[in-house]
């Protein structure tokens, strides 16, 4: 099965396409691709791959809207994720000719692809490029010391503050969230065990925090308390 087929074209979008719920922007501007043609933009349902470990890295894709997760898979089958990420994200930038994880969506959502010729081509879009580079080394930094420094209750405060923020839902409004990962998937990523997880998320529904209308999806409640947990992560301390 090639890329493209896992998309459908913007112009004539699948019943089950481009619905994703708004997202807010990360925060750096991507004015280069948003210059891009709009027959560039395709899009993806739940589950689409994007793109699989291991194929050619012909291409760059920036996600316009949705969220995505970028995992490895192991001998034994599981995913390990290793990045949630939404729109104005590019994903598929590799050393290599090939793609060392793979990428498949969480929610529906758009992307633009762009060829990797094309970018290295461009000043403006290579310095995108880089910028995001350095802010996902950043996001990485953070993410160790979440597991290394942050209680359970914290790292699960933390990912469900990321998954409100992709999602436009941290000023407490009642939106249905949807998680994209099992308890098993939440775990791995927070280097935390299934029950942990379930301890932990049944005592923010107990204390009014979250809401779980159904077990794939949440709400926030208190805004103010999920952030208060999720964002106390230890900061990195700048070199003497």
């Amino acid at each position: 099965m090639t890329e493209q087929t896992l998309f459908c074209d913007a112009a004539t979008p699948t019943p089950d396409a481009c619905q994703a719920p708004a997202a807010t922007r990360v925060p750096r501007p991507m004015a280069a691709t948003r210059r891009r043609p709009a027959h560039g933009v395709r899009c993806f349902g739940v589950n689409a791959l994007l793109f699989a470990e291991g194929a050619p890295a012909q291409s760059l894709h920036v996600i316009v809207e949705g969220s995505v997760m970028l995992f490895k898979l192991l001998p034994d089958g599981r995913r390990h994720i290793l990045e949630i990420v939404g729109p104005d994200a590019i994903i598929g930038m590799t050393s290599s000719s090939a793609y060392t994880c793979a990428a498949k969506a969480m929610t529906p959502g758009r992307v633009r692809t762009l060829s990797r010729v094309h970018v290295e081509a461009s000043p403006e879009l290579r310095a995108e490029q880089q910028a995001q580079t350095l802010a996902r080394l950043d996001a990485l930094q953070g993410h160790a010391l979440r597991l290394g420094r942050m209680s359970a209750a914290e790292r699960i405060a933390s990912f469900l503050w990321r998954l409100a923020e992709l999602h436009g839902a941290t000023g407490g409004a009642s939106k249905d969230i949807p998680i994209g990962l099992s308890l098993s998937e939440i775990a791995d990523h927070l280097g935390l065990v299934q029950e942990t997880v379930c301890r932990n998320l049944a005592a923010l529904k107990k204390a009014g925090v979250i809401v779980m209308p159904r077990p794939d999806r949440f709400q926030v409640l208190d805004a103010d308390e999920l952030s208060r947990l999720g964002l106390s992560a230890p900061r990195l301390c700048a070199a003497a």
